[in-house]
């Protein structure tokens, strides 16, 4: 508890951000783990359910250009969870023993951001939806001993100074959330989550301290694509840390028709 306390004193570092609606965001006090959506649900009286064909965004129309994303890329993201899932890490050389710090000192009491470290995991992959008053998706990944990747929260929103909706993943952790902003681009048939060109106030890395004045972090990019195959899609996400590309994780998804994506 002290160091995460002090992890929030850290954040004072970056810039205050003035409020702005897309910033009321769930935020977590203690540890969160795979049934936090569970007991943010009940917490407000809210239905959340399994969603076995569910995706991370309903509908792809509410992005820009919807009508030119690759249907196979299209089912992914609107029926996430009939998809298999393994992840491969890919650090930066030098680089390995941050993850593995940062595993040690944080993620593991947090159960949120379990980063792999080595060789390719299996990941469950757990759609929930939640009904009103607060409706939106949850996006659950767990190793097979029960440790969470992410506990996250997806959903589209509408930001100033920016044209197009922006997509917004919200990562609950103890005294706050983290809160990744993308814009949407697509590069040939990819799908591209970006923060590139991002300033404060738009596309880019928040820190939510509950009851507090979000942060924004500048030094931090990360980038996520969805690329088609033969088979159907794989995934990078690639993160930057003053510019250098520390880590990508590669998931390989399938075709999504196997039973696999919704395992647990």
């Amino acid at each position: 508890m002290i160091l995460d306390g002090l992890l929030w004193i850290v954040a004072r570092a970056f810039p205050k951000v003035a409020h702005r609606p897309w910033l009321d965001v769930p935020t977590g006090e203690g540890p969160i783990g795979p049934e936090w959506p569970r007991r943010w649900a009940a917490a407000r009286g809210s239905t959340l359910a399994r969603d076995p064909e569910g995706g991370l965004i309903r509908d792809l129309s509410s992005l820009a250009r919807a009508e030119r994303i690759d249907p196979r890329i299209r089912t992914f993201y609107e029926h996430t969870a009939r998809y298999p899932m393994r992840v491969e890490p890919r650090w930066r050389a030098g680089f390995g023993w941050a993850g593995r710090a940062w595993v040690s000192v944080f993620a593991r009491r947090w159960g949120q951001f379990n980063l792999p470290t080595s060789a390719d995991a299996p990941l469950s992959n757990e759609i929930y939806a939640s009904g009103p008053p607060d409706p939106c998706q949850w996006w659950v990944r767990r190793y097979p001993d029960d440790r969470a990747l992410y506990v996250s929260r997806y959903d589209v929103v509408s930001v100033d100074g920016e044209p197009d909706p922006c997509v917004r993943i919200t990562f609950p952790v103890p005294g706050g959330a983290w809160v990744v902003l993308f814009r949407v681009a697509l590069d040939g048939s990819t799908l591209v989550l970006t923060e590139d060109g991002g300033m404060s106030g738009g596309p880019g890395l928040y820190l939510v301290p509950r009851g507090g004045t979000a942060r924004y972090v500048a030094s931090f990019r990360e980038e996520i694509r969805v690329l088609t195959t033969e088979t159907g899609c794989r995934a990078e996400h690639r993160m930057w840390f003053f510019g250098l590309r520390v880590v990508t994780l590669a998931y390989d998804l399938g075709s999504g028709t196997s039973d696999r994506g919704t395992a647990k």
